[in-house]
């Protein structure tokens, strides 16, 4: 009898066990690969993309013919050079994400360009995996889902369309010295006021013109969109895209912004992002400016990066990373995302990269942006900001528990803002050395 009963339930048995092995299987060469099932992003009606060639493709779709056209190419291309970068999809090819601006914006001065002109791929042997002479970076490449491009560029959320905000103070003809992004949360109303009042209350100093937008994203409260309306009527200065506004979408929420301003054509010399905690010692970064040979695609950190960060895979933390999300073991060297300064250039090329890196579920904005797109992008320079070989304290954070994180902030502030020339005046011109925005009072 128990002869017979074998006979009989080992072959189920046996099946059972293959197609669980085969789904096991199965499931981990689709992680390993990077496709994922979810239903992608819709593209925003009002920005299209095109690619440059001899033919003009429509909706973003390509041949069997175009494809094949643009693999050989690519493998040609890989033959001259010996690169541990992983090229499964196209690249080679060039498109521009095409802008218009809505109608509630047409009374905004416009003088820049209408659209992103992004290149692939960078220069490969400028790509830099590794600094032998950095001993402490433990990095040695991206994970290969990291690597790999997007066949087609999907574009990032759009800002200021659909009744969203957009800054008016400083969207003109004049070039901007350095413009303060600043991440904020539609709720905090109060952090803003503050920032208002303080550090970003200086428009210029010795000539050096400083401009500051708070990056919101959507919320689904009325009430409060009504309150972001009359806080910008009232002082211009916001930037609302269309990203639900949450910690884990903050990625989204910055690329935006970048898009934003690369499209519009913001004139401004270096952009400098930071959140609406922290306070930034205008003075000194000015005195960095004037001291500071910056190069069109350095990567500056008003913080000192770590050289051997590494994933948290402690699950109750923030910061916490899946394997399956990011498999590598050390991230590559990126700037803490309180503050980071950069060039117009070196922020195409992010988010241009942006556009072809599928970026799954991870939501550490500060090591996508100045760690995994830089390094994708083949751009090595990143840089802490000193003077005589010191670090210059350029920021500061309000993280102190025995007091309020407003309260602290004033503080600092008047720290930094007793060392302000306030009285000096320019030589040549005879004007003040510090000239502030009306309509905002010192605290």
């Amino acid at each position: 009898m128990n002869l017979m009963c074998e006979k009989v339930l080992k072959p189920p048995f046996l099946v059972k066990i293959k197609l669980v092995l085969c789904c096991l299987v199965f499931w981990c060469f689709v992680d390993f690969i990077g496709i994922d099932f979810r239903k992608g992003l819709r593209e925003p009606k009002q920005d299209t993309a095109y690619f440059i060639r001899e033919e003009t493709i429509q909706n973003d779709q390509l041949t069997s013919q175009q494809v094949s056209k643009y693999h050989n190419e690519t493998a040609e291309s890989l033959e001259t050079h010996n690169s541990s970068h992983v090229f499964n999809n196209l690249t080679g090819f060039s498109w521009v994400r095409k802008f218009e601006l809505s109608s509630d914006s047409k009374n905004v001065e416009q003088s820049g360009p209408d659209g992103i002109e992004c290149t692939l791929p960078i220069d490969l042997t400028k790509t830099v995996l590794y600094d032998g002479e950095d001993t402490e970076n433990k990095f040695r490449s991206l994970p290969t889902s990291f690597q790999k491009y997007l066949t087609v560029p999907q574009p990032q959320a759009n800002c200021g369309f659909d009744n969203l905000l957009i800054p008016s103070r400083h969207l003109n003809n004049q070039t901007i010295g350095m413009i303060f992004l600043v991440k904020s949360d539609p709720q905090h109303f109060l952090g803003r006021k503050l920032i208002r009042n303080t550090w970003a209350f200086i428009k210029s100093i010795r000539g050096m013109t400083f401009a500051t937008i708070f990056l919101v994203g959507t919320t689904n409260s009325s009430e409060k969109q009504s309150s972001l309306k009359a806080e910008n009527e009232r002082f211009g200065d916001l930037l609302q895209c269309n990203v639900t506004d949450t910690y884990r979408a903050l990625p989204l929420k910055m690329l935006a912004g970048f898009g934003w301003i690369l499209k519009t054509g913001v004139r401004a010399n270096l952009v400098t992002v930071t959140d609406d905690d922290c306070v930034m010692n205008v003075l000194d970064i000015n005195t960095w400016y004037r001291e500071t040979l910056i190069e069109p695609f350095d990567l500056f950190c008003g913080l000192r990066f770590n050289p051997t960060g590494k994933p948290i895979r402690w699950t109750q933390s923030k910061w916490y990373i899946r394997t399956q999300v990011y498999s590598g073991k050390f991230y590559p060297r990126f700037c803490q995302g309180r503050m980071y300064i950069l060039p117009l250039p070196l922020m195409r090329d992010l988010y241009c990269m942006s556009e072809v890196t599928h970026k799954g579920d991870f939501h550490l904005e500060d090591v996508y942006i100045t760690g995994i797109l830089r390094e994708k992008s083949g751009h090595p320079s990143i840089k802490h900001v000193t003077r005589n070989g010191r670090d210059l304290p350029l920021t500061y954070h309000a993280d102190n528990e025995n007091k309020t994180v407003y309260e602290e902030m004033i503080f600092k502030w008047k720290i930094w803002n007793a060392s302000l020339p306030w009285a000096d005046t320019e030589k040549d011109t005879g004007l003040p050395t510090i000239m502030t925005y009306a309509g905002a009072e010192q605290n």
